[in-house]
């Protein structure tokens, strides 16, 4: 971009983040979310989200990293995909991808300016009566539609922002629709129990359309079930219609039946942990639907498509030498799993300490005690770019609560830092770092997003140091 575009682009960027955007805001009830405001969007634009096929995901965990094994699938499919996922890491850009290559700056900036008109019409009408304008997510995934239509994408992978019924992507007519595991999360805006919560996520079950279940939980199974036969949608339900099971040599095998039977051999994924492996079933089953729609998907198309699928912030191992690994845990289900990845992943031998922030409004209790329990250090901070992060004193309570209920039964507790700033948290451990140390950084999306770019610059450059060695 040259120098007058790229002040378009800025001037763009700013103006959209001064809108509402929830992903910043900790005060969202039900009544914040309405759909009909992205149905008027759509319509002014010019139904860009009916440009292509649509496979819409949603659930509480792995709804990022079934979404990238579609997308990837496809991709080696030979299909043009389009991807939208959220939130973003480090760049906004990071939203939508169309074959694993994100959207440029330029692009995006051009995107604004299409769309600009419309919602400059929307936002007058509802200033006439007094009603608050488009939000920051509308305006996002509204222009992730239309890159996709400008861009003539073949199949648009379309991951939920927040919980479904209500989201921002539910105006889409998919080709199949899938639920990931379900626990409680975002329990202000979708309800404090599993059942309200898989309400909510079932939301995006339409009528007639095939829907693909990872939920685990009962309520969850039952709640989603009741939804789908209301509305005529053929459920396939993980560990009925669909299983894995790993092989000695390391790699898993994923049967099922969607129309026919199918058993796909010799798969393997890069992400690390078994869940994945549940992950990789809904992705497979769900392409197997689309075979049966007529979708030209093969065998090895859907092997390597899942050998080839990685999704950054998700146990993502950064180094093993030193171990480093970042996770966007934020609720006591993710940071279970975490845990027993992080454990297969580094060993009994390992001294295992934790960076941790977390968000104001999550269950910091659930959070922090398989942390405790596993941890040998753990430093407390709190994210500085998002001003939803829990203070660090009230972060160091629920600790120490963990660590007196651990204490009291002889168990074993760990030693707690605090750092007022995530970089002053990972200077600390670089500091202390020693030969046998491995590092988890988990808690929260926006932890990772703001820690990510400087460990990662922090590895390349020692390693390079290393290199002149």
């Amino acid at each position: 971009m040259n120098e007058t575009a790229a002040s378009k682009y800025s001037r763009q960027l700013a103006e959209l983040y001064q809108r509402v955007n929830y992903e910043r805001q900790s005060s969202a009830g039900p009544r914040s979310f309405k759909l009909q405001t992205m149905h008027d969007l759509m319509h002014r634009l010019g139904h860009p989200h009916q440009a292509a096929p649509v496979i819409h995901v949603a659930g509480t965990k792995g709804k990022g990293s079934v979404s990238k094994m579609i997308g990837e699938i496809l991709r080696h499919a030979g299909m043009k995909t389009g991807i939208y996922s959220s939130p973003h890491l480090e760049r906004i850009n990071q939203r939508i991808a169309i074959n694993d290559e994100l959207i440029t700056d330029q692009q995006l900036s051009d995107v604004f300016e299409q769309i600009q008109p419309a919602i400059d019409s929307l936002d007058e009408e509802f200033a006439s009566r007094n009603e608050r304008g488009l939000t920051f997510f509308e305006i996002i995934t509204a222009a992730g539609f239309q890159f996709f239509a400008n861009q003539e994408v073949e199949a648009v992978v379309l991951e939920v922002g927040l919980g479904g019924r209500l989201d921002s992507t539910n105006v889409c007519q998919p080709a199949v629709s899938i639920i990931t595991n379900i626990s409680l999360d975002h329990v202000k805006q979708l309800g404090d129990t599993i059942t309200k919560i898989a309400t909510e996520k079932a939301g995006i079950i339409k009528p007639g359309v095939p829907v693909v279940s990872g939920a685990l939980h009962p309520e969850a199974i039952e709640a989603i079930q009741e939804i789908s036969a209301d509305r005529g949608a053929h459920l396939f339900q993980l560990d009925r219609d669909m299983s894995t099971n790993r092989n000695d040599d390391g790699k898993f095998e994923c049967s099922g039946t969607t129309r026919e039977p199918f058993a796909i051999d010799g798969l393997q994924v890069d992400m690390p942990g078994d869940h994945q492996h549940a992950n990789a079933a809904l992705a497979i089953t769900a392409c197997k639907i689309l075979v049966d729609q007529g979708w030209e998907i093969s065998e090895d198309h859907i092997r390597s498509g899942i050998a080839s699928a990685t999704l950054p912030g998700r146990t993502e191992i950064l180094s093993r030498s030193p171990f480093v690994m970042m996770d966007m845990a934020h609720n006591g289900a993710s940071v279970d799993a975490l845990m027993q990845t992080f454990d297969a992943e580094v060993g009994s031998e390992a001294r295992k300490r934790f960076l941790v922030a977390t968000t104001r409004e999550k269950e910091t209790a659930e959070i922090v005690e398989p942390l405790v329990a596993t941890a040998d250090e753990l430093v407390l901070t709190r994210y500085q770019e998002n001003p939803r992060g829990k203070p660090i004193d009230e972060l160091s309570a629920a600790v120490e609560e963990s660590i007196s209920r651990r204490r009291d039964l002889g168990q074993r507790i760990p030693d707690v830092q605090t750092r007022e700033t995530p970089e002053l948290a990972w200077q600390y451990l670089l500091e202390t770092l020693e030969c046998n140390d491995a590092i988890c950084v988990a808690g929260s999306a926006f932890l990772v997003a703001e820690l990510r770019p400087k460990v990662k610059r922090w590895l390349a450059e020692n390693s390079n140091k290393e290199n002149e060695q």
